[in-house]
């Protein structure tokens, strides 16, 4: 795929996926400690990689994993736990399938592949609708979208909606999904209860408190709302980091994102945000530990910052370009390299930790270092 068509793709799914109300700056900042997932961050991926990342910052992110029978391309989820439907429906030499579903407490996916026998399909997410038997429609969150075209007629994503709305604890859920307007399909697909930590105490650090207003965890994600003060009206957002038993969960790319609720404010009028961890689990934790690691400003970074953290990433085997971020003011550089593919990325959180501390005092923001820490035991 070359760039001009990477760039159609992502104006279309900005296009036809983010709300007009939706404010996607802050989304970004919320990521500046994790410079993988954020274009004001310095670090980006080249080639197809660049594409599922920058679809990351337009709400809409995945990790490839190649499993040859399903092709599920979701970081927290496996063959095991989706239901096949393999639904099929052919209109004007236009093919639509339906490959599998999963649904949980926290979200709906749902995987579909599109081909055309005569013409090249237009690369970009086809308009979609999702309802459940009784009416509810389900809204799309920004937790997923893959984009694989082996061949130049085949199109196959992943789609991802709200599950919050399903009260209870059904066994299973009747959806009705449109594709393209013409394209509808029914089926019912097993739903699996969450695990729901109410409200937190506040915990302060150099002045400022910060708590869990709640959280969901569900076997495909942990979802999380945290409050937090601010020393000054500017935008800070909190470098949030979410432990199951001391061990950190959505370290890989675009498995950490920002939710849809990232304007709000508590009753106290302090900022809220919503994050999203893309990470599974063999057993439910005992303990949950969040942890936020720091308050930060939007962050730039000079030529010379990049330069001496590339030198850094280079001890560890990890090849690093310093390219100029020209997608936000002022002039400031960002990082572009592939990571291995038996990187272990708890590894590289230290690794990278490791790098910005080299890079030195960046070109602007500001910092307040914490740890804030909740703990919760689970029942």
């Amino acid at each position: 795929m070359d760039q001009k068509t990477i760039h159609k793709l992502l104006d279309n799914i900005a296009e036809r996926n983010m709300p007009a109300s939706v404010d996607i700056l802050p989304g970004l900042q919320s990521q500046l400690d994790k410079p993988i997932r954020a274009s004001a961050s310095p670090l980006r991926y080249p080639s197809n990689a660049a594409a599922i990342l920058v679809a990351c910052l337009l709400f809409v992110a995945t990790t490839v994993y190649a499993i040859v029978q399903l092709q599920i391309q979701d970081p927290a989820l496996d063959e095991s736990m989706v239901t096949q439907i393999n639904l099929s429906q052919t209109i004007d030499d236009i093919t639509v399938t339906v490959d599998w579903a999963y649904a949980d407490a926290n979200r709906i996916v749902i995987a579909y592949s599109m081909s055309d026998e005569d013409n090249p399909l237009d690369a970009a997410i086809p308009t979609n609708q999702l309802w459940d038997s009784e009416g509810h429609r389900f809204l799309s969150v920004p937790v997923g979208y893959h984009l694989d075209q082996p061949l130049p007629e085949m199109l196959r994503g992943n789609l991802h909606y709200d599950a919050s709305i399903v009260k209870g604890e059904p066994e299973s859920l009747d959806l009705r999904l449109r594709l393209r307007g013409d394209f509808s399909f029914e089926f019912s697909v097993p739903f699996i209860p969450g695990v729901r930590i109410e409200q937190q105490p506040v915990v302060e650090h150099a002045g400022l408190g910060v708590n869990i207003e709640w959280a969901v965890i569900t076997p495909s994600m942990t979802r999380v709302f945290i409050c937090y003060d601010t020393p000054n009206d500017d935008t800070w957002v909190p470098s949030l980091r979410v432990e199951f038993d001391g061990h950190p969960i959505g370290l890989e790319p675009g498995a950490h994102i920002l939710g849809m609720k990232t304007n709000n404010e508590d009753a106290n009028g302090r900022p809220c945000r919503e994050h999203f961890f893309l990470d599974t689990y063999d057993e439910l934790p005992n303990q949950v530990t969040f942890l936020v690691r720091h308050l930060q400003t939007a962050t730039y970074y000079s030529e010379e910052n990049m330069q001496r953290a590339a030198v850094v990433l280079a001890e560890y085997g990890i090849e690093a370009e310093v390219v100029r971020n020209g997608s936000l003011p002022p002039v400031s550089y960002i990082l572009s390299f592939t990571l291995p593919p038996t990187i272990d990325y708890e590894e590289f959180d230290r690794i990278w930790d490791e790098a910005l501390l080299a890079a030195g005092e960046p070109l602007s923001g500001e910092s307040i270092q914490g740890p804030w820490e909740i703990t919760v035991d689970l029942p």
